[in-house]
């Protein structure tokens, strides 16, 4: 993110992409850097209702809810100092929402509409959450940067481990869960669970 202010991070459903983010997001917080995150699936909408259309009748142009939220992102032009905003699309790509995207993608970093064109601010970031890459096109994968998440590689602690840490016998309010219990889970899972699984 640090190169390329548009990033594309790619993998099988629980591979720990939207981890990664909430832990960069909370390793930059504690670093000092305030990270708003803004979260849309771009697919749960038609086209113009994502970017907006003109009023057939009055020829007024309608801003769509992404554009909506490029403006709200840009409303504070002043740049805050060691502030990041986040935009991530959380949902499978096609053509026909993301090559409208190539021109935000570029160096302009613009978002080119039939009325208007919004330049997003140096601390916005866009984040391309998707499944895999097979509806996208070249011109849009050398504009982002490409990182894969291998469920493959996450063995079944990561699974196990959060488990154990929301586990709530029956009666047991949240509070009041022993810890104890907690840790002879995690104890098990390496004395019983781990031979067993090799």
């Amino acid at each position: 993110m640090y190169t390329r202010h548009t990033t594309l991070v790619t993998g099988p459903t629980c591979a720990g992409k939207t981890t990664i983010q909430e832990t960069l997001r909370q390793a930059k917080t504690l670093d000092g850097v305030k990270t708003t995150i803004v979260r849309i699936n771009p697919k749960e909408r038609p086209i113009l209702e994502l970017y907006g259309d003109s009023n057939p009748d009055t020829g007024d142009w309608i801003d769509g809810l992404l554009s909506k939220i490029f403006r709200k992102l840009n409303d504070n032009r002043v740049k805050v100092k060691d502030e990041e905003k986040w935009i991530i699309f959380d949902g499978d790509m096609d053509a026909t929402w993301i090559e409208n995207m190539n021109s935000v993608m570029d160096d302009s970093k613009e978002l080119t509409l039939a009325a208007d064109r919004i330049k997003l601010l140096p601390t916005t970031k866009l984040i391309l959450e998707s499944f895999d890459l097979s509806y996208s096109s070249p011109a849009t994968i050398s504009r982002t940067g490409v990182l894969y998440m291998d469920n493959s590689l996450m063995g079944y602690k990561p699974y196990y481990f959060r488990w154990c840490k929301i586990y709530k016998p029956d009666g047991v309010s949240e509070d009041k869960r022993p810890e104890k219990m907690r840790e002879i889970l995690q104890d098990y899972s390496e004395q019983i669970l781990e031979p067993l699984i090799k």
